[in-house]
Order: C-alpha cells, then sequence, then structure tokens
C-alpha cells in the first residue's frame, strides 16, 4: 500500500494531509523570508557602505581639489604683474613673482607637485619645480594644455603620463585683451588616496585603462599590475598584490576571497581626462567576512526553528481534527443538492443582468466623458438629463437639475436667453450655434443645439452642448491691449527722444539769457517762466518715457508704508477740506521698487480719486495690507502666481465708471476730464509701473457708486533700504582744459559751447563723430575730455567710445542720450565709460559732472 492511499483512507486523513502541507508551505515561506529579510539587512549595509564611499569621493573632489582651481584664479585676478613679466618672458623675474605662492601650496599639500607656464606654440616656459628645464616641445604628450591654448578658457581633467596620474588645473592667461600662455597645476592622485584612506578603513587604490596610461616611471608609484584592458597601481598595499589574474574591474560588487576574508571589490571609474573620455578610477576593497558569517548562522537557526515549528502542529492536527471532521462530512451532501440548484438559477440570472448593465453603462460613460456641459432638453426647455460637467459647473448633486429650465439654471432668468440657438432648433428643427454671455456665471459659452428625432422619426428632445471659450475670450483681449499697448509705447519711446534735444537747446539758452539779464527784473522774470515751463515739458517726457518703459530706474528693498504716508501728506495740503482722508496703512511689508515710481504710483492714484469727488466732496481711502494668495484663490479679471503680496487699495466716492469707460482707462492720453486738466497718461504709467515691478493692477467701478483700485506687489524677505540725506550741492567750478564736444543736434553744440567756454574751457565741437575721429586721431594729446551723444548718423556714440580707447584708454569719457534700446546707464558704465547723462542736458549738471571726472582723472 503506497504512502498516498494510506493518507487519503479517511476525511480525517485527508485533512490532515492538506493541513499537513499548508503548514509546511508556511514554513518554508517564512524561512525563506527570514533568510531573504536577513539578506536585504545585508544589502543595506553594503548598499550603505557603497553610498558612504561615493560621498566621501564626492566630498575629497570638492574640497579637495576644487579650492585650488580658485587659488589660481585668485592669483592671476589680482596679481596683474606676473601676466605682464610672463608676456615680456622675463622667466627669473617671473619665477620671483610667482615662488611665494608656489612653496605656500607646497607646504598646504606635499602632493601638489607640478606649477608650470606654457608658451602658445606648445613650448614649455617655466617649470616651477624645475626651472632648469624648459624650452621642450608638450604639444604631442599634454593635449589638455593644448586644449587650453585652442579654446582660451579654464580647465580641470585628471591626466596620466610618465610621472603618474595629476589632477590638473589649466587657466589661459591674457595681458591686455591678447593670450600670451597658460598656467597649470598638477596635484599627484596620492592627495585623493591620502584623503580617502583617513576616512575608510577598507583597503584602496587606483585603476587606469591600460591604452591610456603611459607606464609611469616615477619612484614610489607603487607596483603596477594589468588585468586585461586596466591597469592596476596597488599603492604598496600588499593585499592587491593577491587578486586574482582574471579579474574583470568592469564589472561592479564581485566578491572575492583573499587570504582567508571574503571582500567586495568596487570600481569607481570617475577619472576622466579633459574630453569627459575615462582614464581611470578607485578601487576599494569592502570586508565582507562577518556578514558572511552572521548569515550563515541565521539560515542554520532559520531551518531548526522551522521543523521545530512543523512537528508540533502536526501532533495538535492529528488528535483535534477528529470531531470536526465527523460534522463536516454529514452535512456536506445535503449542501452539495441545494447548491447544485440554485448555481442553475443565479447563471441565467447573471447573464441577464450583465447584458442590461453593460448597455446602460456604456452609454452612462460616453455621455459623462464630455468636459463641455451636455444636456438633454423637451420642448420647453426643461433638462431631461444632464452630464457631470453639467453638475461640477453648477456645484450640485447629480440628478438635482432634472425637470429645471436651462434659462433658469444658466442665466437666473425666467425666459429664454436672447439668441439662444435652443429656441431656433425647436422652431426650425435643425442645428443651431451662437456665443452667450451668462452674468452671473461671469463666462461666455459657445451654445451649440441639435435636435434629436425618437422611434418615430419625431423631433420632441434636443440635445444642448455648452461650451466655456471665457478664457480664450480674455486671452483675446489682453492681446489686442499688449498689441495696442506696445505700438503707443515705442511711438511715445521715439517723439520722447527727439523731445529731449530740444528741451535741452530751449532750458540751456534759458539758462545763459538768464545769466545775461543782469538786473532787468521783468525780463528775468519771463525767462523764469520759460524755464518752469521746461521743466514741466521734462517731468512730462518723463512720463512718457516711464510709460513706454524706456528709462533706467534702480530697485531696492523697499518698506513702502513710509512712501504712502509722505504722499499723502504731500496731497492733503492740496486736496479741498470737503474731501475726507481715510487711511489704513498697518504694514510693514518690503518689495522690490524703485521709490520713485511708488511715489508717483500713489499720486497719480490718488489725484485721480479726488478729481472724481472735487464738485461733490466725499472720502478718499487709502489701505495698505499684506495678503497671501493661495492656489486656489482667484482674483477676478487676471491670473495671479499665488503667493505673499502687498495690496495697495486706493477708493473714492466719486461718480464711478461704466464698462465701457473701465476698458479704456490705462490707454495713454484717454481722459475724461476737460481739456487742459490732464495729460491722460496718469494711469498708463501707473500701469506700465507696477507691471516693470512685476505687479497686478485691478479696477471695480460703477457709475454712481465710486472706484476702488487695487495694486498687488510681491513682497520679498529683507530690510529696507535707508535714504541718506541729500548732500547740499557746491558751486560749479570751471577749468581750461580742451574738450572735444560731439553732437548731430547743432542748437546743442553751440549752446554747450557757449557755455562751458563761460567756464573757461576750450571746447573743439563736432556734429559728425566721422570727422571728430578724424581729429583725435591727429591730436590725441590735445584733449582731456570727450563729451558725446548716442544716437548720430554715420558713426554711432559707442562706435566712436571704442575708437578713443583704442588709443586712450584712460581718457574720461561723457556719453549722453535722451533713449537708446541699445545702451543704458548700467551697460556704459560697464563699457568703461567714465559717466552717462539722460537727456534733456542741465548745463550747470553737465559741467559739475565734466569738473569732478577732470580732477578725479589729475
Amino acid at each position: 500500500m503506497s504512502f498516498f492511499n494510506i493518507f487519503t483512507r479517511s476525511e480525517k486523513n485527508k485533512a490532515i494531509t492538506v493541513v499537513s502541507l499548508v503548514v509546511i508551505i508556511l514554513a518554508a515561506v517564512f524561512v525563506y523570508q527570514g533568510i531573504m529579510l536577513h539578506s536585504r539587512t545585508i544589502d543595506q549595509i553594503i548598499i550603505k557602505e557603497e553610498q558612504s564611499i561615493d560621498a566621501t569621493i564626492t566630498g575629497i573632489t570638492r574640497y579637495s581639489f576644487a579650492p585650488y582651481k580658485e587659488r589660481l584664479n585668485n592669483l592671476l585676478a589680482t596679481k596683474k604683474a606676473i601676466a605682464k613679466t610672463f608676456f615680456d618672458q622675463d622667466r627669473d623675474k617671473l619665477y620671483d613673482q610667482t615662488l611665494p605662492l608656489y612653496q605656500a601650496l607646497k607646504r598646504e599639500n606635499k602632493h601638489l607637485h607640478i606649477m608650470h607656464f606654457h608658451l602658445p606654440d606648445g613650448r614649455s616656459f617655466l617649470r616651477m619645480h624645475n626651472r632648469q628645464k624648459f624650452g621642450d616641445d608638450l604639444s604631442k604628450i599634454r593635449p589638455a594644455v593644448q586644449h587650453v591654448h585652442k579654446e582660451k578658457t579654464p580647465l580641470t581633467c585628471y591626466e596620466v603620463g610618465i610621472h603618474g596620474a595629476f589632477y590638473r588645473i589649466i587657466f589661459p592667461v591674457f595681458y591686455q585683451g591678447s593670450y600670451i600662455g597658460a598656467l597649470e597645476l598638477g596635484i599627484k592622485i596620492h592627495t585623493f588616496i591620502d584623503s580617502l584612506q583617513k576616512q575608510l578603513s577598507d583597503p584602496l587604490t587606483t585603476f587606469y585603462v591600460s591604452e591610456q596610461w603611459q607606464k609611469a616611471t616615477t619612484p614610489g608609484e607603487g607596483k603596477f599590475i594589468a588585468f586585461g584592458e586596466h591597469t592596476i597601481n596597488t599603492h604598496n598595499e600588499p593585499v592587491f598584490n593577491q587578486l586574482p589574474p582574471d579579474l574583470d574591474l568592469s564589472r561592479d560588487n564581485q566578491r572575492l576571497t583573499i587570504a582567508g576574508k571574503d571582500y567586495l571589490l568596487h570600481a569607481y571609474p570617475v577619472i576622466h581626462d579633459f574630453q569627459g573620455k575615462l582614464i581611470g578610477g578607485f578601487i576599494v576593497l569592502q570586508d565582507i567576512t562577518k556578514v558572511l558569517v552572521n548569515q550563515k548562522a541565521f539560515v542554520f537557526k532559520a531551518i531548526i526553528f522551522a521543523c521545530l515549528l512543523l512537528t508540533i502542529a502536526l501532533i495538535v492536527l492529528n488528535f483535534s481534527f477528529g470531531r470536526l471532521i465527523g460534522k463536516l462530512e454529514r452535512s456536506r451532501s445535503n449542501l452539495k443538492n441545494t447548491v447544485n440548484k440554485l448555481g442553475l438559477e443565479v447563471e441565467e440570472r447573471k447573464k441577464t443582468e450583465k447584458q442590461l448593465y453593460n448597455s446602460k453603462e456604456d452609454w452612462e460613460r460616453t455621455f459623462d466623458s464630455f468636459s463641455d456641459l451636455v444636456t438633454i432638453m423637451n420642448s420647453k426647455l426643461q433638462i431631461i438629463k444632464a452630464n457631470q460637467a453639467t453638475y461640477k459647473m453648477f456645484n450640485v448633486e447629480p440628478g438635482s437639475l432634472d425637470g429645471r429650465f436651462c434659462y433658469e439654471i444658466y442665466g437666473n432668468r425666467t425666459s429664454a436667453c436672447d439668441g439662444c440657438p435652443a429656441v431656433d432648433t425647436i422652431d426650425k428643427y435643425r442645428a443651431s450655434s451662437s456665443e452667450i454671455y451668462h452674468q452671473n456665471l461671469d463666462k461666455t459659452f459657445l451654445v451649440s443645439t441639435s435636435p434629436i428625432p425618437d422611434e418615430n422619426g419625431e423631433y420632441s428632445n434636443i440635445i444642448h452642448i455648452a461650451r466655456d471659450i471665457t478664457e480664450k475670450k480674455s486671452l483675446e483681449t489682453k492681446l489686442q491691449q499688449a498689441q495696442k499697448m506696445e505700438a503707443i509705447g515705442t511711438l511715445a519711446g521715439g517723439i520722447a527722444h527727439d523731445f529731449n534735444n530740444i528741451l535741452t537747446a530751449l532750458s540751456g539758452y534759458t539758462e545763459l539769457v538768464i545769466l545775461k539779464a543782469g538786473d532787468n527784473e521783468g525780463i528775468a522774470d519771463y525767462l523764469k517762466r520759460i524755464k518752469e515751463a521746461t521743466e514741466r515739458a521734462t517731468n512730462l517726457v518723463t512720463q512718457i518715457l516711464t510709460f513706454s518703459h524706456r528709462t533706467d530706474h534702480s530697485k531696492m528693498p523697499l518698506q513702502v508704508s513710509f512712501i504712502v504716508k509722505e504722499a499723502l501728506k504731500l496731497l492733503r495740503s492740496s486736496i479741498p477740506t470737503s474731501i475726507e482722508i481715510k487711511q489704513d496703512i498697518d504694514s510693514q511689508g518690503i518689495i522690490l521698487a524703485d521709490p520713485t515710481q511708488v511715489h508717483q504710483i500713489v499720486m497719480n492714484l490718488a489725484t485721480n480719486a479726488y478729481h472724481a469727488m472735487l464738485e461733490t466732496g466725499g472720502t478718499l481711502g487709502v489701505t495698505l495690507k499684506e495678503i497671501i494668495i493661495g492656489e486656489k484663490d482667484k482674483i477676478s479679471e487676471f491670473e495671479i502666481t499665488p503667493g505673499k503680496y502687498l495690496r495697495l487699495e486706493v477708493s473714492d466716492t466719486g461718480y464711478g465708471m461704466d464698462e465701457e469707460t473701465k476698458g479704456k482707462i490705462f490707454d495713454p492720453y484717454f481722459t475724461t476730464k476737460e481739456v487742459n486738466k490732464g495729460t491722460g497718461l496718469g494711469l498708463a504709467v501707473v500701469h506700465g509701473i507696477v507691471k516693470t515691478h512685476h505687479g497686478h493692477i485691478h479696477v471695480y467701478s460703477e457709475p454712481g457708486q465710486g472706484t476702488t483700485f487695487h495694486v498687488y506687489l510681491p513682497i520679498i524677505e529683507g530690510e529696507a533700504d535707508s535714504h541718506s540725506p541729500q548732500m547740499i550741492e557746491e558751486p560749479v567750478r570751471g577749468g581750461s582744459e580742451r574738450i572735444m564736444f560731439i553732437d548731430d543736434e547743432q542748437n546743442i553744440i553751440d549752446l554747450a559751447a557757449e557755455t562751458l567756454s563761460m567756464y573757461g574751457y576750450k571746447i573743439t565741437k563736432f556734429s559728425d563723430g566721422v570727422l571728430a575721429m578724424q581729429d583725435f586721431e591727429k591730436h590725441p594729446d590735445e584733449y582731456e575730455l570727450v563729451v558725446t551723444d548716442m544716437a548720430m548718423p554715420h558713426m554711432t556714440g559707442l562706435e566712436v567710445i571704442h575708437k578713443i580707447k583704442e588709443i586712450r584708454p584712460n581718457l574720461p569719457i561723457i556719453l549722453c542720450s535722451g533713449y537708446s534700446e541699445i545702451i543704458n546707464k548700467e551697460k556704459s558704465l560697464a563699457l568703461g565709460i567714465s559717466r552717462y547723462i539722460q537727456k534733456p542736458l542741465i548745463m550747470n549738471n553737465l559741467a559739475r559732472v565734466i569738473r569732478e571726472l577732470l580732477d578725479m582723472d589729475s
């Protein structure tokens, strides 16, 4: 009788057999999971060690080598005499100048060996480590240096040669803008080995790609062993002499047994040449002997425990299953008959239900998958069914719209909307569509309707599809506005540029006449009025340039509350007493802004507000608060990036505006005021300033309900800059130096010549940059200073300055410009221009700047 028959003769034996198999499987799973858990623990130990090694290598690269690159860069940047001596090819002087740094570096790092000057033709000029050897051609064996000669950019890389492996830092050297050679530092790879060994207890060494290795012959490099495509430098570590001869270094995490110990070999291919090509790396032997011993002991204990558990389980099962099995056998036959009958009925029922469910579900999924608002309506425009997008739009529960009229839920109306395509579809049994704006939703929809035939071909219902096109319409409007503003801004900038030249002449000649008017008070008063008008025109030009974004403004961390309070104090004296000012300014928020422009925002908004209340009186409200706008917050009419903002609110109780007027208030030169009561630039300038500060402006107004402006400016972290006190200007001093003055406007040339001559200067004037350069090239040493306009025919101011700098690099130069796309104050100073002056020119200011520069030069 077989073993299987013994255990299957009775139900009891069958049950014991099955349960025993389950217990055996569970015990096996327990043992397996225990072993896998322990193995994962071991793997985590190995991975943690690998991560520690990776972090150590990265840290050493960053802190052992990177500082030398900075040292070399500082040397060339601060020790200009080294470049001069290198250019003169004075080897002894260059050695003496560089020796202190070289000796300091050698004391810091015993493995820093090479400091080498290279000539562009590939020859060695000076070895600080071997000054007697020079002039040899290194172009064939030093590709990294040749790369720097070619590209003239700094380079860091590893390189191997006959003297071993080095980390090289190579910088190009320039003198007066010309490339004269390269300076190199070479640090032996031993620096890396020593630093790494201090942090790791495991043996480590370096390996190299054999075809890149030039067989180093320097004493003390260690023993070299070839392993196929790679060569190991043992660095005199004995364990690496016992590596198996068939070792493949291209494989990581190899297990090795050496002298009775188990190791895990980690290969880190991190040494690359200047082209990024792998030339070597580091090898670390992780000792895992103890870990493997612990793993074997755990496996043995787990197997013993599983066997013990299985034995106990079988004994318990054999004594407890007798009674239970008897009861189960008696009830099994009764249940079997009942289950068979029910099974047949259930199968038939399931088939029918499944067919009905699938058909309905397919239709529901299709209907609800549309992102547009889809509803089925009857001829009275009552909703029969709506999809999920419709319920989501109105934020109501599914099914709650059934029986309601579409115009009721869309527009809160009692009849169909004007131009509703559904009415046309019902009347004429045809598809129809139109755009409809629903005020209560503040959205525009593209509505399409079509008739739905029933089983008899009659049209009793329609399908109504509404697509939300609000954002599309808004984007179209914003694009049109942006294009209009850009075109007007370009025109305004050009007009302001020409107007600056006219104002310069008008203001300058007025100053001259005032100086020569003497004691004639009548003429002096007339001239004063002309000067005041000129200053008003100058301010208008400044507003035009601000509107068109063509002025330079320096931004600083700024606490806006001080400026707002200061502006309101200034306004209080000019606002009628019939207008009350209410302020709520409790914010200490800091923004990055130009103080003058922020003051301009407050003054323009507040001025507009009180003008709206001049006849009736009222309340001017100014509020400054900090707000936080989250991801889900919505500010109507524009999208605003979530974050912390400073909100300036300026409100009035005046006559308000309708929608048509609101749509034009930021247009330049649009105004509702009487003639001569406003320029129409105020709000356009405010709009431009807010946008240049990465902010947003929003207006709410209704006829008879007043107007409220909200300005949102992003808050920054930091402290506000304090305003330094203004210095009292000293009288302008003259001189006797010769000055070249260049401008294409004859009025400005004559004005400047006469004014500066009154201060004692000798003025040579030119209206053409080409003629000015011809004279300068003939007499370059006769001029102490040059004043030139930017925009001129034939030769621009920048071209004139460039040619003058080539002849006399240190000559003081003043650049004047009314407006330029390609130059501003920061750019001009970066190009070496002594001073940048914005037109219109004030002649006494020009004379003061000329004297300052001449005194500095002397």
